[in-house]
């Protein structure tokens, strides 16, 4: 055993500590849950705005806050809870908050904006974008696409389609700077 400083014990209990705050809320939630026994699963938020599911644990009311985005943007909740969640809540069938261990087919929910618009083929733009009923989730695939001048044809599409999609659900025209600098 080697034999440290107090100044280096110091050191090294500040880093072990700045490590356990980074950990996230999803594991903060399994290992409640393996203490109340309760199975728990992960979500994520996907609906760019903060969602709070609240849910009751032996008799406690607890809430995880889920942020739009980063670290605290998962977290867990009773299976229970979720169950009831997907029977009859906007939240996950617009696509606010999804399961993160089992595959989803809601149109709403799109794990990563810049590999969508990438790998989306052009003969299915239309389709796709017309399944989509949450604004929030228009809005951040318009968002990359609304400040760019260089625009291939399909991301026109894909541009033009949003916006459309956005005006049917909200009656909000969706506007920029003219592309050919006008």
């Amino acid at each position: 055993m080697t034999n440290k400083t107090k100044a280096q014990l110091t050191t090294e209990l500040d880093e072990l500590r700045e490590q356990l705050n980074k950990q996230t809320q999803a594991a903060a939630a399994g290992f409640m849950s393996a203490q109340v026994g309760t199975k728990m699963v992960p979500i994520k938020n996907y609906g760019g705005t903060v969602v709070s599911v609240v849910f009751d644990v032996l008799g406690t009311e607890r809430a995880v806050l889920l942020e739009p985005d980063g670290l605290k943007s998962v977290g867990s909740i009773p299976l229970d809870r979720w169950m009831d969640l997907e029977r009859g809540s906007k939240l996950v069938e617009l696509g606010y908050i999804a399961r993160t261990d089992v595959p989803t087919d809601n149109p709403n929910v799109i794990e990563d904006i810049d590999r969508f618009i990438a790998e989306l083929p052009e003969d299915q733009v239309v389709e796709r974008v017309t399944q989509i009923a949450n604004a929030n989730v228009l809005y951040k695939l318009n968002d990359p696409l609304g400040i760019r001048d260089d625009l291939s044809g399909k991301e026109m599409l894909l541009l033009s389609t949003v916006r459309d999609r956005i005006f049917e659900l909200t009656e909000v025209r969706v506007v920029s700077r003219d592309p050919m600098g006008d």
